[in-house]
Order: C-alpha cells, then sequence, then structure tokens
C-alpha cells in the first residue's frame, strides 16, 4: 500500500444504527497508473471524449501522475469512471428522448 494522502470519514445512520465508513485514499506507485490511451481503449471512448468530459467537470481526473504532464489512473479510479460515464451516458439518453 502506499503513502496515505487524504483520510474522509462518513456518518451513516439506518434503522436507528450509527455505522462509520473511513475511506483512505492512497498513493498509488506509479508502475501501477495507467495512461489515457489503456483508460480510454479499456472503456470504449476516444481520447478526446474522456478530455471534453475532464474539461467539463462531469468526470473527476485521477489523483496520480505518470509524468509532468501526463495522467495516470489506478484500477479503483477506472472503475469509478466506468460508474461515471455510464451516468452521463444515462444522462444523454434521457435528454434525447425527451
Amino acid at each position: 500500500m502506499g503513502t496515505v494522502l487524504a483520510v474522509s470519514r462518513f456518518l451513516l445512520e439506518s434503522n436507528g444504527k450509527q455505522i462509520t465508513i473511513v475511506v483512505m485514499a492512497t498513493e498509488t506507485p506509479n508502475r501501477y497508473l495507467l495512461s489515457d490511451v489503456v483508460v480510454c481503449r479499456e472503456l470504449g471512448i476516444s481520447q478526446r471524449t474522456l478530455q471534453r468530459q475532464l474539461l467539463a467537470g462531469k468526470i473527476q481526473a485521477p489523483v496520480g501522475k505518470i509524468a509532468k504532464n501526463r495522467r495516470g489512473w489506478s484500477r479503483a479510479e477506472i472503475d469509478y469512471l466506468r460508474e461515471q460515464i455510464a451516468g452521463v451516458v444515462d444522462e444523454l439518453t434521457e435528454t434525447a428522448a425527451q
């Protein structure tokens, strides 16, 4: 496991019971990070689409960097990105249907 960058605590309440969830963001070693090109291939989108969605703020940029000006995506970030993209696609589909 890498260096801990941030710790967030969430308090959830359900049926009178309180649950504390702790989420830790860790630094992933560069050798495990994937470039935009690889991420786009896995998600089936173009690099331009990824760039547009990042600039529009519809998806979140990764924490890691492969090099000075290159984003590095961890597997967890790719899974989260897949969910975000699915939400954007659903939103576009609903808009087109109206």
